[in-house]
């Protein structure tokens, strides 16, 4: 019996790539949805790993939808989920990383803590 294709890193980055860059409803992007669902579940269950991978895809793309989808919706899901876990890496890493720093400045809290929350939006207003 044939295994089924699973998706590897690479593919993950490309497909979340190719759907932010695709117009919402299209055909390119019905067919990059995958990866959304795929990321959603990794932030849920591998946040440290799901974290990697978003830095992975900041330094591949930069352009303005990527860098802007990712921390709308991946950053804003990985926070209010982990926070606690992520954001010492967080706070290191943007120092470092203005594609992480512009990713993070449009995010809202969904579910972080008071405290989580506080130290992100430190990130966002203090380091430029």
């Amino acid at each position: 019996m044939k295994e089924p294709p699973f998706p590897t890193r690479d593919d993950i980055i490309t497909g979340w790539i190719d759907l932010c860059h695709s117009e919402e409803g299209s055909d390119e992007y019905e067919e990059s949805f995958w990866s959304c669902m795929l990321l959603d579940n990794l932030i849920d269950n591998f946040p440290l790993d799901s974290y990697k991978v978003i830095l992975d895809i900041l330094a591949r793309d930069n352009s303005y939808c990527v860098v802007s989808a990712t921390g709308m919706s991946l950053l804003v899901h990985l926070i209010g989920s982990h926070g606690e876990e992520v954001i010492d890496r967080l706070e290191h890493d943007v120092r470092h990383n203005s594609d992480l720093h512009n990713a993070l400045e449009g995010i809202y809290n969904q579910g972080a803590s008071d405290e989580v929350w506080r130290r992100v939006k430190k990130l966002v207003y203090t380091i430029n």
